[in-house]
Parts: structure tokens; C-alpha cells; sequence
């Protein structure tokens, strides 16, 4: 469970790093590595649903606020892109 605390940590920090960068392209590699870090979580979050580390209540939970922030990230990456 710690680990997943750091990995969230990890996530929120790469966004704010890459919400201080100058350009669009910069920005978008931030996100994409934030994306990378949400990956993780959902990883250790399974195995942790998996070896009983944590409530099936909490897993469902996780997982669902875990797709939020995915689906958040996603739009940011199309914005990104967009030509706007």
C-alpha cells in the first residue's frame, strides 16, 4: 500500500513538472509519463487486491478513482495534441 501512495506521488509529480514546461510537446511528455506511473499503480494495486493486502471494497474503489484519472490524463493528452 505504500508503495501505491508513492507511485501517486510520482504521477502528481511528473503533471506538476510538466505543467511548468514552455511548450506543448514538453507538456504532453509529462502527461504520457504520468500515464506511465498510473499504469504502475493499477499494476500494485491488482497484486495487492491479489495477495489480500487490501479490502475488495477498497480495490473496487481504487480502481475506479485509478480509471478516472486515466480517462483525465487521456483528455489532457488530446488537448495536447489538438491543434488549439
Amino acid at each position: 500500500v505504500q508503495s501505491e501512495f508513492g507511485l501517486a506521488m510520482r504521477l502528481a509529480a511528473n503533471l506538476a513538472e510538466g505543467n511548468n514546461r514552455h511548450t506543448r510537446r514538453d507538456r504532453h511528455n509529462f502527461v504520457v509519463i504520468a500515464d506511465g506511473s498510473l499504469q504502475e499503480l493499477k499494476y500494485y494495486l491488482r497484486l495487492s487486491h491479489d495477495l489480500c493486502l487490501i479490502s475488495n471494497e477498497r480495490f473496487i474503489d481504487m480502481k475506479r478513482v485509478s480509471e478516472e484519472i486515466g480517462r483525465m490524463l487521456n483528455g489532457l493528452r488530446n488537448y495536447l495534441n489538438s491543434d488549439v
